[in-house]
């Protein structure tokens, strides 16, 4: 009954998001690529190649492992599935995005392990670890954008133009610095500040986030207190966590949908469906179509000290000046396409594989399923970013590095 249960939510989730595409996307956002070329016979191989996926899911015994498996069906395999009843993809895209799930499961299911020594650490040494990481970080995003305090960007005005000051006043310090507190420092500071019930923690994380808020004007990060909050509550052990988690999800994608159908509310299925899932998914196809005469090597992250990177913009640039007639779109973008750019079908392989290894290393740490925000931001920067990216501009290593410690039980004696 539970799986047949699973099986149901991600198939109203896929017609949900089908619908969406249909009778919202396609229409308002047809300018950015949102073509409405539905294929009967495309629909049919997507969905038919999607429904073995979900059986292979639901089949799934590992709660952890589950999830996170859960959440790249959402970002990936489902929007991609649809995109591809639209011929807004292709077989290579949806092929990577289906085996995304059988990889993650089975390097989750390694009994090698990755292990890490155990650090013991008081509660005093943590919070002067923490605080030291925030002050660090802060100095660089003041030095470059001062203190700006535009209240409009809580009303989601004048984001543009806050994004468009920001990237002029950024430095390559302030960069690393907002990113690392963005995605792991005040996040887990907010965590932790919420187990010790350290009022001041939580205080000043939250105000330190809403600061980058203001200054780049960068929704995810407005989001990512409300994120780490509800996930936060809830059932401590997983198999609870997952039923929570998938059903709200579900009963979200619900309300978004209503919202704009009863009341014409667009926002938020704009904000959601269309930012957080489509766009990557449509990228992914212009990624492909970009690159698929010629590969970079890595050229512009981990080996360019020995290989020449072939362009004069970053690979973001090109893909908007290309698609999108606008380097500013900087149309960043996840594993899939990132692997596939700088090694081809072979370099989206080696991305799935160390992303499931990043997973395997949080899961290793021993992650309380309330911390999940935390998982559940890593795979939203690994969906949204390059993968070296991933790693050292938006504090991949740091998380790598601090759950193992954050997170030993001894810790919290």
């Amino acid at each position: 009954m539970k799986k047949l249960s699973n099986f149901t939510i991600l198939t109203i989730i896929f017609f949900i998001f089908l619908f969406s595409y249909e009778s919202f996307i396609s229409i308002k956002y047809s300018y950015m690529g949102f073509l409405n070329k539905f294929s009967l016979f495309d629909f049919f191989i997507s969905y038919s190649l999607l429904n073995f996926c979900f059986i292979y899911y639901i089949f799934i015994k590992d709660d952890f492992n589950r999830l996170i498996c859960f959440f790249i069906i959402i970002f990936n395999t489902i929007p991609n599935s649809v995109l591809y009843s639209y011929q807004l993809s292709t077989i290579g895209i949806i092929t990577w995005s289906l085996l995304a799930i059988p990889i993650t499961n089975i390097i989750l299911n390694l009994t090698i392990g990755i292990k890490f020594r155990k650090i013991k650490l008081t509660e005093r040494s943590i919070l002067f670890l923490l605080f030291s990481l925030m002050l660090l970080c802060l100095i660089p995003v003041i030095l470059a954008h001062g203190i700006k305090l535009n209240f409009n960007v809580f009303l989601f005005k004048d984001i543009y133009d806050i994004r468009r000051e920001s990237r002029l006043s950024n430095t390559s310090f302030s960069v690393y610095g907002y990113f690392w507190l963005a995605k792991v420092i005040c996040p887990i500071s907010i965590i932790y500040a919420l187990e010790k019930k350290n009022k001041l923690l939580f205080i000043i994380s939250s105000i330190v986030l809403l600061y980058l808020f203001m200054t780049t004007a960068h929704k995810s990060v407005f989001l990512t207190l409300f994120v780490i909050l509800g996930f936060y509550i809830g059932a401590n052990n997983y198999n609870e966590k997952y039923s929570q988690i998938t059903k709200a999800t579900l009963v979200l994608f619900l309300v978004i949908l209503f919202l704009r159908i009863i009341i014409d509310f667009e926002e938020p299925e704009s904000l959601l469906i269309r930012r957080l899932f489509f766009i990557p998914s449509l990228l992914n196809y212009y990624f492909f179509d970009f690159f698929q005469s010629s590969f970079t090597y890595y050229s512009n992250s981990y080996l360019s000290i020995i290989i020449d990177y072939p362009f004069d913009k970053t690979i973001p640039q090109l893909i908007g000046k290309a698609y999108f007639n606008s380097e500013e779109m900087s149309a960043n973008n996840g594993y899939i396409s990132d692997g596939y750019a700088n090694l081809g079908h072979l370099g989206v392989f080696i991305n799935i594989c160390l992303a499931s290894i990043v997973f395997k290393v949080l899961k290793n740490s021993h992650f309380p399923p309330k911390y999940f925000g935390l998982i559940f931001i890593t795979i939203y920067a690994i969906q949204g970013s390059a993968f070296s990216t991933f790693l050292f501009t938006h504090a991949g290593i740091l998380i790598l590095i601090l759950a193992p410690i954050l997170f030993n039980k001894r810790n919290e004696k």
